[in-house]
Order: structure tokens, then sequence, then C-alpha cells
């Protein structure tokens, strides 16, 4: 049921992320609830454009958004990744909502491999534990640039589709 609701939350919120414009930076805004209030509570969100590939296409582009949800009251942090055509049409990772994995490949060509959840007509949920690793790296006050590959196949049996990008780890002025 948690499971649920944090992917129903995931998808209702997805839509205020196009409202970022930049590219390749992380912006940090205050949060609103349903009604546009401020909540105040802080999300941090990162656009970056890379491509995708599948049986009948290869390197098409593709808009690559995270946001990062922090961690609530429970201790239980969440993020979602997402991935979209030029048309702002979702990626669908799954059939469906299904446990897989992704990489990151660090400047040092070191290769990281994360855990998340893709859902139906969604991208990848990161939370729990899962979120605290991968957010130990993106909150490295670096600002470098990570590569990343997730197959599609790694979180659906019948998945053929490839998405590759970037993102910038977080400046220490952007970790809240």
């Amino acid at each position: 049921m948690k499971l649920s609701i944090a992917l129903l939350i995931s998808l209702f919120l997805i839509t205020n992320v196009f409202a970022q414009e930049s590219v390749d930076k992380w912006e940090i805004e205050e949060r609103v609830d349903d009604l546009g209030d401020k909540t105040g509570k802080k999300i941090a969100r990162y656009v970056s454009y890379g491509t995708f590939s599948n049986s009948e296409n290869t390197k098409l582009d593709m808009i690559m958004k995270i946001v990062d949800y922090g961690i609530a009251e429970n201790d239980e942090g969440m993020a979602t990744i997402d991935f979209f055509d030029q048309n702002n049409n979702p990626a669908n990772l799954a059939l469906t909502t299904s446990r897989g994995h992704f990489n990151v490949s660090l400047q040092d060509n070191t290769v990281m491999t994360f855990r998340a959840i893709a859902s139906v007509k969604s991208g990848l949920l990161i939370r729990g534990e899962d979120y605290k690793s991968f957010f130990k790296l993106v909150n490295n006050g670096k600002s470098e640039k990570i590569n990343f590959v997730v197959y599609e196949s790694d979180f659906d049996e019948y998945g053929s589709s490839t998405y590759t990008g970037h993102f910038h780890t977080k400046k220490n002025d952007q970790i809240y």
C-alpha cells in the first residue's frame, strides 16, 4: 500500500517538474501542497538530456529528470528519475510495478549500481536505504558529472530499451 501511494504521489508531482527551466543544474525550491501553499519543505530538481534506444530506434533524444523529495519525518527518503521523449511523453520502463537496478559511472570510471522501482507510465522510484546510498553520491558537494545507463530489461523481462545520459552531483550550497 505504501509503495502504491508513493508511486501515485510521484506520478502526480511529475507535472511540476516541467516547470523547471535550467538544464544540467540542480534547483532547490520550496514544496507546495495541493492548494499551492508552501509547506516549508524543500525539493531539488535536475533536468538533463540523453538518448534512448530500442529495437526500432537508436540514440533518440530524451529528457531525464531527477526530483529529490528529501527525507520525511519517518526517516524515509524518496526521489524519482523519469525519462521523456522530446514531446514530453513518459517512458514506460515496466508493464507492471517491478524492482530492478541502474548503473552510474563516476569520473574515475568506477561503476556503481543502485536499486530502484519502476512503475507503469513512470520512471524510477528510489526510496529507503536505496535512496540514502544514491543520494550519498548525489550530495557529495563536488558537482561531478556522472553518467548513467538504465536497461529496461533490468525491470521488465520484455523490455529492450536503453536510457543513457548524465547528471551532476550537487554543489555544497545545493545540499539541504
